[in-house]
């Protein structure tokens, strides 16, 4: 994460969700490189284990600048 904000330091994330149940929790994202950047959406997945991250996973997919539909990614 450090070489991510050292070459791009106007990095910005922002937390559209937080959830957990048993021993998942998840986050969903809205990251941008850039202010002026659509940026990704990310889904981040943990399995903890005695409070430590035990497993992770990880899916992102750039924002689109049109959609298809009404639906948006956050």
């Amino acid at each position: 994460m450090l070489s991510a904000i050292k070459k791009f330091p106007q990095l910005s994330m922002s937390v559209k969700r937080a959830a957990s149940e048993g021993d998942l929790v998840w986050l969903h994202l809205h990251v941008k490189r850039t202010p002026d950047s659509l940026g990704s959406a990310i889904m981040h997945v943990f399995r903890m284990e005695n409070g430590k991250f035990a497993e992770h996973w990880g899916v992102s997919q750039r924002v689109p600048e049109t959609s298809k539909n009404n639906n948006t990614m956050f």
